[in-house]
């Protein structure tokens, strides 16, 4: 999102959303929304009308996958498990990783 707010009083923005996914095929979901100068009183009122576009996107989102057009694309852009059926031990591999890195630079600072 972004806002711009001139003069204390108008603010005007946009949202703009790219979700990539792969799964058996590339899957990619762009939405660009921009809103027009609203003259408010206050900051209190601009936070508010922020929150209402946000929710106006949250809306054609939430049609746009009632329609099928992207179907479970905002629930599950990526698999819970590999297709191994086996979670990662991100603390093993990042060991691994860390003394790979050591061993790497002794080599180069000799």
């Amino acid at each position: 999102s972004t806002w711009t707010i001139t003069g204390g009083s108008s603010i005007r923005g946009q949202i703009d959303i790219h979700s990539y996914g792969y799964e058996e095929g590339n899957t990619q979901l762009q939405l660009s929304k921009k809103f027009d100068s609203k003259n408010l009183d206050g900051s209190k009122a601009m936070v508010q009308q922020m929150v209402e576009w946000e929710h106006d996107v949250l809306s054609i989102l939430r049609g746009l996958q009632e329609e099928g057009m992207i179907p479970d694309q905002l629930k599950h852009i990526r698999r819970v498990l590999p297709i191994t059926k086996t979670k990662m031990n991100w603390e093993v591999e990042a060991q691994r990783g860390v003394q790979y890195l050591k061993k790497t630079a002794q080599k180069l600072n000799r």
